[in-house]
């Protein structure tokens, strides 16, 4: 059994953090939809359906860290994952996948906060941090390998797309034999420094940046198809290049972090806002994937930052309370952000993609305006 502070440790974290099964059905949502009879719009909330979930779960976490040992918990978001995702091939009704669907969601919602308080807990200074944006790269990465399997899988239909679920089991055993024991919080070691006005500004700074950033992957395969670049595989190249980006600020935000500190999170704000500018106004297929890039780094790096700049405002405080409350709100960004961007068009008519991107860079480069101004982020 690993310590505490080994390479092996790291490692099992960071292999924990690669499953991601929940991006796995995107690709074969519009034959689940013909299956079903159902609205493409209905079948689209398939998608963030177990992020709704997941915020609920993510701020129960804070809770069972202090009344349970962190190793069953995290195992049982394991389990349910996998369990969930391939029980989703026998599902009868549309309505049972949905509710297959939200079970997920609660697996990721016990899995995420607790892989994140790992590292928050027993690390610190540039160490922590490097792993912070290693675990950001690794997320990232599971995202990329689960949409690329599940669409390869997909080709037989998409129940056979449900069985890459399967694949958390290696994950269960690589936890069960790789994790060390992880005793409850006490009682007394826990504070309320995850309520603190500077916890409250970092945790509104995380939904917010989100949301805002959210806006783009649901509209990548409509503006593209306007301008006449038609075609999933175009919009997935997209979307590639979105991922990408938060693979390369994954493993770029420590060095960087090193040499800048805190305006790292500003600087990821301004190519936030720079990348979702230039997708907006140059019409060229080579400049929107460009603007996907740079907006894929804006979300790997300022989150990582922020998540740093936590574990500075809130040293005592239960690191897997802090974390599962900063992830409530990520997750609560992540689904905010489609939301608010279909209810904006459907109540204004005219309003365009264009538009819409280049509102939402304005917004964020006022956030990164926000986090230039002294006192308003951690010094770390």
């Amino acid at each position: 059994m690993p310590g505490l502070k080994s390479k092996s440790f790291k490692a099992v974290v960071l292999l924990l953090s690669v499953f991601q099964p929940l991006m796995a059905l995107s690709p074969v949502l519009a034959d689940l939809r013909r299956t079903f009879a159902v609205d493409a719009s209905l079948a689209a909330q398939l998608i963030s359906i177990p992020s709704i979930v997941a915020v609920p779960t993510m701020l129960l976490c804070g809770f069972l860290s202090r009344r349970l040992p962190g190793k069953p918990v995290l195992m049982t978001g394991l389990a349910l994952l996998t369990f969930a995702g391939s029980a989703t091939a026998f599902a009868p009704s549309f309505t049972a996948v949905v509710a297959l669907r939200a079970l997920s969601g609660v697996g990721a919602g016990l899995l995420i906060p607790y892989t994140l308080s790992l590292i928050a807990d027993n690390f610190e200074g540039p160490e922590r941090n490097q792993l912070y944006g290693l675990q950001g790269t690794a997320l990232n990465s599971g995202g990329v390998l689960f949409s690329l399997v599940g669409g390869l899988v997909g080709v037989l239909g998409w129940r056979a797309n449900s069985w890459t679920a399967l694949l958390g089991l290696p994950f269960l055993l690589i936890a069960f034999f790789g994790l060390p024991h992880l005793p409850p919080t006490a009682h007394a070691e826990e504070k309320s420094g995850h309520l603190t006005p500077a916890a409250w500004r970092i945790y509104l700074t995380i939904v917010a940046s989100q949301a805002l950033i959210w806006v783009f992957p649901p509209s990548v395969a409509f503006l593209l198809d306007q301008r006449g670049f038609a075609g999933s595989a175009l919009a997935g190249t997209a979307m590639a290049f979105f991922t990408a980006g938060g693979i390369v600020g994954g493993i770029a935000f420590s060095p960087i972090h090193r040499r800048i500190g805190r305006h790292v999170t500003g600087m990821a704000f301004l190519l936030g806002a720079a990348g979702l500018a230039v997708a907006a106004l140059v019409p060229a297929y080579a400049a929107f994937l460009a603007g996907a890039l740079l907006l894929g780094l804006c979300g790997s790096f300022s989150v990582s930052c922020l998540l740093v700049d936590l574990t500075a405002v809130v040293p005592g405080a239960s690191m897997t309370t802090t974390m599962s409350v900063a992830m409530a709100f990520l997750v609560g960004g992540n689904a905010l952000g489609p939301v608010l961007s279909g209810a904006l068009r459907s109540a204004l008519p005219g309003l365009t993609y264009e538009i819409l991107f280049v509102g939402s860079a304005v917004c964020i480069a006022l956030l990164a305006a926000a986090t230039f101004l002294p006192g308003r982020t951690a010094r770390t």
